[in-house]
């Protein structure tokens, strides 16, 4: 590697400027105002690099985490989808192997929205099996599912 010369050029600062390099650049290890100036200039050229490339990095990560999230939503659409393809293949089928009219089903339907609700989705065979053999429907239940045409408030499925 070539070895590079200094060159000698006219340096204009404030004289306020000035005096603060004469006191601080012993103290930071310089043998002249000339090392700690050119060492000033290097640490601000490598800060000025390094704000490019924290933009740089930004925009990297943005569209890397855009993306993954992307990939994510698109994954869990397909699940669900898969899902709710299931589910109404399993209704089908329950609907034509059981004989449940039609106010069963509309107090089922109530038990379960309150149900899923108070328990944030988290659904066990354990209260199922409870709420088959000893509890029944209220009429707070019937009500809540009569509120709509669909049996559901989709305001009342927020979680508060």
């Amino acid at each position: 590697m070539k070895k590079e010369t200094k060159e000698k050029f006219a340096l204009w600062l404030y004289p306020s400027t000035l005096g603060k390099v004469r006191g601080i650049y012993k103290e930071a290890n310089c043998r002249s105002m000339s090392e700690f100036i050119e060492e000033a200039i290097e640490f601000y050229l490598g800060y000025h690099d390094s704000k490019k490339n924290q933009d740089y990095l930004a925009r990297a990560i943005t569209s890397t985490i855009d993306g993954i999230v992307g990939s994510a939503e698109h994954r869990n659409a397909m699940i669900l989808f898969k899902f709710a393809v299931e589910m109404s293949m399993m209704t089908h089928v329950i609907a034509a192997s059981f004989d449940i009219d039609k106010e069963t089903i509309y107090k089922l339907r109530a038990h379960c929205v309150r149900e899923v609700k108070e328990i944030h989705g988290r659904i066990g065979l354990e209260n199922a099996r409870k709420y088959q053999k000893e509890d029944g429907v209220t009429e707070n239940e019937i009500e809540i599912y009569n509120r709509t045409d669909n049996g559901y408030d989709e305001d009342e499925w927020d979680e508060e």
